[in-house]
């Protein structure tokens, strides 16, 4: 009869572990798609100013931008002189940048290295409209504050090669599904960049981050603060304005 009893008592026990995994692995699917729910648009268009830091010496930079999904993204500088009239477009996997000063459209290689002139890729860029649910699997590992915030703590870790980074650690904010913290690693474990996001307000059935802060954190002295000075979500965009021709200005063709 102890027999029986102690088959049971390991059965059931087994099948409650087994449901709280299958819990866990639930929950940081549904964690991960109210992310990626809050990061949805269809169209976006974004201004504001980035402030480099490299070495000590700081740049500032004011622009512009719309993106498209993940596949269309359009950026302009406006300041300073030297950098205005710079444009950058990507058109499915291409990453084109134009030169005012030499009127020269060139095509920039992939990877880590299409930085953008800061420590923001254009692959963390096109990475705020989603679809980490297709490229990485998630794991929650639990609960942790963020700031004072209340937030999940994510661990993704990629499904194929090729990825810009094998794995990442979020901290989604459990009010705003925001991801208020992001740790970026190498395949060989090293923490090679860090994300936070802050200013964050609402903006129609979203919230979204007014600053990020980019940190490089293989170089010394290396982060990027990003002020979003308008945000406007799911709006017609101008004409053309993801088309190659678009890059070069009319004054100057």
């Amino acid at each position: 009869m102890m027999k029986h009893r102690t088959f049971w008592l390991g059965t059931i026990g087994l099948a409650l572990t087994a449901a709280a995994i299958a819990q866990e692995m639930e929950s940081a699917d549904a964690v991960l798609a109210r992310l990626e729910r809050n990061l949805s648009f269809r169209t976006a268009y974004f201004s504001g100013e980035t402030i480099i830091t490299t070495r000590g010496r700081v740049a500032t930079k004011a622009f512009f931008a719309y993106l498209e999904g993940r596949e269309n993204f359009f950026l302009e500088y406006v300041s300073p002189e030297r950098d205005r009239g710079q444009r950058l477009l990507r058109k499915g996997g291409d990453l084109l940048l134009y030169l005012p000063s030499a009127r020269q459209v060139l095509k920039i290689g992939k990877g880590r290295q299409r930085r953008l002139g800061s420590d923001f890729s254009l692959d963390d860029i096109v990475d705020m409209s989603g679809g980490l649910r297709d490229r990485f699997s998630a794991e929650l590992l639990g609960d942790e504050a963020v700031d004072g915030r209340s937030c999940y703590l994510l661990r993704l870790a990629a499904l194929e090669p090729g990825q810009t980074y094998a794995v990442r650690l979020l901290w989604v904010d459990k009010e705003t599904a925001v991801a208020l913290r992001c740790q970026y690693f190498t395949r060989s474990n090293k923490l090679a960049r860090e994300l936070v996001a802050a200013d964050i307000r609402p903006s129609g059935p979203r919230f979204f981050a007014g600053r990020f802060v980019m940190s490089d954190c293989l170089r010394k002295n290396s982060r990027t603060v990003v002020f979003l000075r308008e945000m406007t979500f799911d709006a017609p965009l101008p004409p053309g304005i993801f088309d190659e021709k678009n890059l070069v200005p009319a004054e100057a063709k």
